[in-house]
């Protein structure tokens, strides 16, 4: 059965080369500069919050198949501290095995503890979700 979970150090090179497939539209082995700048966007950088994480699909074959990045970005509203998660690249290969993987990695993020939930970039579908 497939799953939403969070985001692992060691999931770090499956998403850079689907990143590579999905938005470059390449099929050759992504540059080592593509997976070390997703570890230090979504696990390394300032601010990282355990909680609230990168999230990845994995599929019933326990391949990942499906990721959405999130960043924390910490608020202050009328002197009240909140955690905004911004979510953005989301992907999902294979999707005709698991047309609804992408709105499982969506509805995940969305249920998340943060406060806020902003997207940096959205398609016309991801924001119809």
């Amino acid at each position: 059965m497939s799953e939403i979970r969070s985001l692992e150090r060691a999931d770090i090179p499956a998403i850079a080369g689907m990143f590579q497939r999905v938005f470059r539209n390449d099929q050759s082995t992504p540059p080592p500069a593509l997976a070390d700048y997703m570890q230090q966007l979504y696990l390394d950088a300032p601010g990282c919050d355990p909680q609230i994480r990168p999230l990845v699909h994995v599929n019933d074959k326990g391949v990942i198949s499906g990721f959405v990045g999130v960043n924390v970005l910490p608020m202050v509203l009328n002197g009240r501290r909140l955690r905004a998660a911004i979510c953005g690249s989301l992907m999902v290969e294979d999707r005709e095995s698991d047309p609804l993987a992408g709105a499982r990695i969506l509805k995940a993020f969305l249920a998340g503890p943060q406060d806020l939930s902003f997207s940096e970039t959205a398609s016309d579908v991801s924001m119809q979700m």
